[in-house]
């Protein structure tokens, strides 16, 4: 494997309600960005920031101007809201594409994702970023893509990430699918590194940063989310499930959503929401250790 070995850069949400989705994840406990629109692309978002990372919410793909882009996502959205594809990072797209491709995944041209940030205090900013997508044809909602930032500070703001809730960070992207094994070499391939472990019904990639990426088989995800486990959805072969976060402080976090109105379950010092809440997918919390060892 050559390059550089790639993290966990932002995760996407697709949802037919971007204003509704807004309201769900404030009522979480987060804190959601201003609704934005891509310039090139024609699609908007609100974005809510972490260290290292953010979460999109993406919707009005019927002003989607990329056909390429429509199309792809439609089968998720006919299902319903939910997760659709993963960027990992890169620190520049165009040193990058002859590494992944030499591997012999085919990436699409070089897409701005421009749009406009409303700034925390006042006035407005820019951001200037950039994806290029390596769609996974046989199971295309098991695809990721990769995306530079040339404004980083336009992309992690800190007044944005000060969250009710308390999340600093993902700690972990769930995914489920009919045969973990079979995408194993396409995200060698985009992460420049082979999985932590790797079994029939589960693989587990682990990113510099130590994020967990993985992918369970249907019986595995039932056993790991328990009663908040998500249907299995055959015709769609695998597709994202969920996502875990640390917090500062697990009490604050539990006082958010119960502000907010929203059920959850405790097990084992973790917090759980499931998907009816959450625009389709899992929502884990567990305590940073270094806040626990400072009680």
């Amino acid at each position: 494997m050559t390059g550089a070995k790639r993290s966990l850069d932002h995760f996407i949400v697709v949802t037919s309600d971007l204003n509704a989705a807004a309201v769900c994840y404030q009522r979480l406990g987060f804190r959601v960005l201003p609704l934005m629109e891509h310039a090139e692309i024609g699609t908007s978002n609100t974005v809510i920031q972490f260290q290292d990372t953010y979460l999109e919410l993406l919707g009005d793909f019927d002003q989607c101007k990329v056909a390429m882009l429509a199309e792809k996502v439609r089968p998720r959205l006919e299902a319903g809201d939910g997760m659709f594809m993963t960027s990992f990072t890169s620190a520049n797209l165009e040193v990058d594409r002859p590494i992944i491709e030499a591997t012999g995944v085919t990436l699409t041209a070089i897409v701005s994702a421009r749009r406009r940030v409303r700034l925390p205090r006042s006035g407005w900013g820019e951001t200037d970023s950039r994806s290029m997508y390596a769609w996974n044809e046989a199971r295309l909602l098991m695809s990721a893509f990769l995306s530079d930032h040339r404004k980083p500070e336009m992309i992690w703001i800190p007044e944005y990430q000060m969250h009710p809730n308390t999340v600093e960070r993902v700690t972990t992207l769930t995914y489920v699918a009919a045969a973990p094994q079979l995408d194993v070499d396409y995200y060698a391939k985009l992460l420049g590194s082979q999985p932590k472990i790797s079994a029939d019904d589960q693989v587990i990639f682990e990113t510099p940063r130590g994020e967990v990426f993985e992918i369970l088989a249907p019986a595995r995800c039932r056993k790991k989310y328990g009663r908040s486990a998500p249907e299995w959805i055959p015709s769609l072969g695998g597709y994202g499930v969920g996502y875990a976060f640390l917090v500062s402080d697990l009490d604050r976090c539990r006082w958010a959503l119960r502000d907010g109105g929203v059920p959850f379950e405790e097990q084992d010092a973790m917090i759980r929401v499931g998907q009816p809440y959450t625009c389709g997918a899992v929502l884990e919390f567990r305590q940073a250790a270094e806040a626990v060892a400072s009680q």
